[in-house]
């Protein structure tokens, strides 16, 4: 790969959403959304496994929070973005933009 000769602080980027779904889910629960888990999977476009494994990143992140509830025999998940998860996002997309433009 050619270098462009730019080169840019990347610091303010958290490794915490540098996983592709761990971003999308991100940007999924941006603007204060809750989402039921498998509505989550079908918007996304993935397996259950790894939309766990996403949402556990960023549970241990502290980024999201899950709500369960049950209703009888049937169990769902409720997903949504913390205001530490928000904050950190939003941070996280502002260096991006940055860096895209040129300005970091």
């Amino acid at each position: 790969m050619r270098s462009t000769g730019v080169t840019h602080d990347d610091s303010r980027l958290d490794d915490v959403f540098a996983s592709p779904l761990v971003f999308s889910v991100m940007a999924a629960l941006t603007g204060n959304v809750e989402l039921e888990f498998r509505t989550l999977r079908r918007v996304l476009q993935c397996e259950s496994a790894a939309l766990s494994g996403a949402i556990n990143a960023l549970r241990a992140a502290h980024c999201v929070k899950v709500r369960k509830e049950t209703l009888g025999d049937f169990s769902q998940s409720w997903v949504c973005a913390t205001l530490l998860g928000d904050d950190a996002f939003v941070a996280h997309l502002n260096a991006l933009e940055e860096i895209a433009s040129g300005r970091a």
